[in-house]
């Protein structure tokens, strides 16, 4: 596993070469919306890409995890249909319905079936290496995309971003992530993070702890949780003394957020919880959410050393895959 978390920096810059080569076809200029279908690993690229859309982009971006697509969907709709395997039984669903809706398609994967019928049905499609657990190929399946979404100019992603994401995720932190996973061992684990921006890292985060660590954990947004879920930090009883909350906090936030989110956190440690604050990083947007999913991946990594599990192996989910 430590290997692929070292291979992240050079990820993002293959990935960029790749986006660089690759564009949409002139038939593509018109589209007035995007929909990005995956599921697991294949999907966290799409959550990334979406805030990015989302702030700087007029065009409508959402992501799909599911086998059948939206009935806005049409042929005005770019739709992106990214599996790391090109196997994903549910994005090959999604895939044969935008067939019917005459929507724009374009795919993103490894190879596998996904990449034959986009070959078949001369589907414009971009090839990434393959050989990666999905959920490892995270600089991949995320930043392959933004050249080609920035030649349509619905972002902004030059080089010198590119390089600003690499020095971000350059440094393991190691040291951080094994203070916070000595924190989380043996407890609940509850996840937040502000609905702005940071939505992908505590997505990223609960994902990484399940597969890596094989641990459970749950993911809420403030402002939204500081209107019902904080209300559940008593019951079932005993529960708050065996759970830690995460918060992942932007130091930039108002001054009234800042305060209620202090009250949020004093609740929680007052029912007996632990509470641990991740501060985010400095920097552009995309620095700063790799920055914070690179430290959720090395949590997830160094609980599971912890606790003594194979971080690869994932037999639950292969279990069900193949037998289901």
């Amino acid at each position: 596993m430590e290997k692929y978390l070292l291979s992240l920096p050079g990820q993002i810059r293959h990935g960029f070469e790749l986006g660089t080569g690759c564009s949409f076809p002139a038939s593509y200029k018109k589209v007035k919306n995007v929909i990005f279908c995956g599921v697991g690993g294949s999907a966290i690229g799409g959550d990334i890409i979406g805030e990015l859309m989302n702030a700087e982009s007029p065009v409508p971006f959402s992501v799909n995890r599911i086998s059948c697509l939206p009935a806005w969907v049409g042929k005005d709709t770019l739709a992106i249909f990214s599996s790391y395997s090109g196997n994903t039984a549910e994005t090959q669903a999604a895939f044969h319905a935008a067939e019917e809706t005459g929507a724009k398609m374009f795919v993103l994967t490894s190879g596998g079936s996904l990449l034959e019928k986009a070959k078949a049905r001369r589907i414009p499609h971009l090839v990434i290496p393959g050989n990666i657990p999905p959920r490892c190929a995270i600089g991949y399946l995320t930043v392959s995309l933004l050249p080609v979404l920035a030649a349509e100019k619905w972002i902004s992603f030059p080089r010198s971003q590119m390089e600003k994401i690499c020095s971000a995720v350059s440094l393991p932190p190691k040291k951080e992530a094994q203070k916070i996973a000595r924190l989380l061992k043996g407890k609940n684990v509850f996840l937040y993070a502000n609905d702005q921006y940071f939505s992908p890292v505590v997505k990223r985060w609960r994902a990484q702890l399940a597969e890596n660590a094989k641990t459970i954990a749950s993911y809420h947004l403030f402002p939204e949780m500081l209107h019902n879920e904080i209300e559940g930090w008593k019951f079932p009883s005993g529960f708050p003394k065996k759970s830690v909350a995460v918060f992942i906090q932007d130091p930039g936030c108002s001054p009234k957020i800042k305060s209620k989110l202090t009250a949020a956190r004093n609740l929680i440690r007052s029912q007996g919880a632990t509470v641990i604050e991740v501060d985010a990083p400095s920097g552009s947007l995309l620095s700063r959410i790799f920055s914070l999913a690179s430290l959720g991946d090395w949590v997830s990594y160094e609980l599971a050393k912890i606790i003594g599990v194979d971080p690869v192996g994932i037999p639950n989910i292969e279990n069900i895959k193949n037998n289901y």
